[in-house]
C-alpha cells in the first residue's frame, strides 16, 4: 500500500498497482477510467491536478455511487461518472485511457467498439488481470504499439502495466515475445514476474507431455516460449 499525499491535503491509500498505474498516465491531459470501481483513481489524478478532467466509467451503478461520494467528499468538480459498459461516444475528448482490473477478452472488446481509439493521440493504459499473452498479441496484430510495461507483484498475484498508443503497423509477436512483452527482471516485481510466467509455461509444459492426446503444436509453443525467456533473462 502507498500513501500519497494530495495537494489538499487528501491522502490516498493506493495500491501499488494503482500508484504505477496514476503514474502513466500523462499530465495535462483528459482520462477516461473504465471500470473505475471505487473512483480512487481519477479522484487521485484529479486532486493531484494531474489530469484536466476525468470520466469515471462503470458498468455497476453501486460502484458509480461510491466514485460519487468520493468526488463529493473531496470536493473535486472535473470528475463526471458515466453508468456504461464499455467506452461511450462522449469521453472522445480523452487523451489517455485507463482499462485496468479485467481479462484481456473484456479489454480487446472495449477497444473493438471504440474504433477512435486508433488514433496516435491517445494513450492507452491497460492492465490486464489475466491472458497477458493473448491481449499483446492483439494489440501488435492490430497496429498498436506497447512504448512501455511495468510488471507489478502484488498479494501473491503478478500484473503489467502497459501504456500502449496506435501507429498502424501490424506486428507479429514471436513466441516467447508475447508472454513477456518489454518486462525483463531488473527489480524484484520482475522477476516475480519472469518466475511466475515460467512456472506457468513449464506446468503447461508438463501437462501436455504427459497428456494422453498431446497438442504437438502447444508443446512447440511452449517450449519455444520457455527458450526466449530462458535467453532474455539472462
Amino acid at each position: 500500500m502507498i500513501i500519497l499525499q494530495a495537494k489538499n491535503n487528501a491522502q490516498f491509500n493506493l495500491s501499488k498497482r494503482l500508484a504505477t498505474t496514476a503514474a502513466a498516465v500523462r499530465w495535462g491531459g483528459v482520462v477516461a477510467d473504465v471500470g473505475c470501481d471505487h473512483g480512487k483513481l481519477p479522484a487521485f489524478l484529479c486532486v493531484t491536478e494531474r489530469v484536466q478532467k476525468a470520466y469515471a466509467i462503470d458498468i455497476s451503478a453501486p460502484s458509480l455511487e461510491k466514485a460519487r461520494r468520493l468526488f463529493d467528499e473531496l470536493e473535486i468538480k472535473n470528475a463526471e461518472t458515466i453508468l456504461c459498459d464499455g467506452l461511450p461516444e462522449q469521453c472522445r475528448d480523452a487523451t489517455d485511457i485507463v482499462i485496468a482490473g479485467i481479462g484481456a477478452d473484456v479489454i480487446i472488446d472495449i477497444i473493438e467498439r471504440a474504433p477512435w481509439l486508433k488514433s496516435s493521440l491517445i494513450r492507452l493504459v491497460l492492465v490486464p488481470s489475466s491472458q497477458h499473452a493473448r491481449l499483446r498479441r492483439y494489440l501488435a496484430q492490430n497496429g498498436f504499439v506497447t512504448e512501455d510495461e511495468t510488471a507489478i507483484s502484488e498479494s501473491g498475484q503478478c500484473y503489467a502495466v502497459m501504456t500502449v498508443s496506435f501507429d498502424g503497423v501490424s506486428r507479429t509477436l514471436q513466441n516467447g515475445e508475447d508472454e513477456m512483452g518489454l518486462i525483463r527482471p531488473v527489480n524484484l516485481d520482475s522477476y516475480a514476474y519472469v518466475r511466475h510466467t515460467l512456472n506457468k509455461l513449464t506446468v503447461a509444459l508438463a501437462g501436455q507431455r504427459s497428456a494422453s492426446s498431446p497438442d504437438t503444436d502447444m508443446i512447440k509453443y511452449l517450449e519455444e516460449c520457455i527458450a526466449y525467456i530462458e535467453r532474455t533473462k539472462k
